[in-house]
């Protein structure tokens, strides 16, 4: 009896059809009521990131001039010095004797030549008043015309020795930086040898690579801005003034450079520099900042057809005040959403107000 009291059970239920519909069964949702402006073409201003590196516009290793042990370090490693500015001395006791001894030999030959110019004037007396032969009168001037080179010869030697007393000090041939000191007190050096590098720092070099398909619009005169490393957030401007006339053979690219002033010498040589170059200005489709939708380095917008909103990625160019360049994503005439309403998604049903 039990299996058929439940066949007549469950064909009973039956019967009388499924439960009973829910009153609160889901309604069609509303169209989201949105604002929005056209997609319009209009002159915008083109930059283009190239990288590059800053450099010093003097960048030297100073020489020793003369021998000797060096004898002091007046300027070490970070110190900021001028044209012309001790940076090692020599020992320059030989050099300072041998200006003495050429001192000496000067002031021996200024007496002769004195003494024989006095001769030779009482030749020249004698000689007119029949008292002194011709021969004798010529040997005498002749001795004079001799002491006259060997005072020349005196001065010469006292000047070479001069020179070599002021080489005994190595001076910076332009204002900089130390960069590297290569000479400790006590060493010997010979001429020729490196004794300091010197940097200058202020102004610097900005060196720039454009790449091949952008160097017809760069042009002396251009603005640059660029950013360094070690100053996070802050930005530098400079202008071109040198523009390459070829493209690198190996590397098909475009060498500029920029003077850039560094009086506060926030800036350091051979430091990485990211920078934006200005180029002329172009047509480009614009639509308004709040139309654009980012996340990380993801740019959306929505655009409203047929009162349907469409998500698309897009990419955004250069930023005017209060629009953004699209380069790809949207047409000119293209009518998008602007502002974004909260929770606003892709296919959502539009009320344009």
């Amino acid at each position: 009896m039990r299996p058929l009291f439940l066949f007549s059970l469950i064909t009973a239920l039956a019967c009388a059809g499924g439960p009973p519909a829910d009153a609160t069964a889901t309604q069609a949702v509303p169209p989201v009521a949105v604002g929005t402006a056209t997609a319009t073409t209009q002159d915008v201003p083109r930059t283009l990131t190239v990288t590059g590196s800053l450099l010093a516009v003097e960048d030297a290793d100073v020489a020793a001039e003369a021998a000797g042990a060096v004898e002091r370090i007046a300027a070490d490693r970070g110190d900021l010095v001028a044209k012309g500015a001790a940076l090692v001395v020599l020992d320059a006791t030989t050099s300072g004797l041998q200006v003495n001894e050429a001192t000496a030999s000067v002031a021996a030959a200024e007496v002769q030549v004195r003494q024989a110019e006095n001769d030779c004037a009482r030749a020249r007396t004698l000689t007119d008043a029949g008292g002194l032969s011709t021969g004798d009168r010529d040997r005498l001037l002749s001795q004079c015309e001799q002491g006259a080179r060997q005072l020349d010869a005196a001065r010469a030697r006292l000047a070479l020795a001069t020179t070599n007393l002021s080489r005994a000090t190595v001076r910076a041939p332009f204002a900089g930086v130390v960069a590297e000191r290569m000479v400790s007190p006590g060493d010997y050096v010979t001429p020729g040898k490196p004794v300091v590098t010197l940097v200058s720092v202020d102004p610097l070099r900005l060196e720039l690579s454009v790449p091949e398909r952008a160097a017809a619009l760069i042009t002396s005169g251009a603005r640059v801005t660029f950013t360094v490393t070690e100053h996070p957030g802050r930005t530098f401007e400079a202008t071109i003034d040198r523009v390459s006339p070829a493209l690198r053979a190996r590397t098909r690219d475009l060498m500029v450079e920029a003077t850039v002033q560094n009086a506060d010498g926030a800036l350091r040589p051979n430091s990485f520099a990211v920078a934006k170059l200005s180029l002329p200005n172009a047509p480009g489709v614009t639509i308004p900042l709040t139309a654009l939708v980012e996340k990380g380095d993801v740019t959306r917008i929505y655009v409203a057809k047929d009162n349907v909103a469409e998500e698309r990625v897009v990419e955004v160019g250069s930023r005017l005040d209060a629009v953004a360049e699209i380069r790809v994503g949207v047409a000119d005439g293209e009518v998008v959403i602007s502002p974004i309403p909260e929770g606003l998604a892709d296919g959502a049903a539009l009320s344009v107000q």
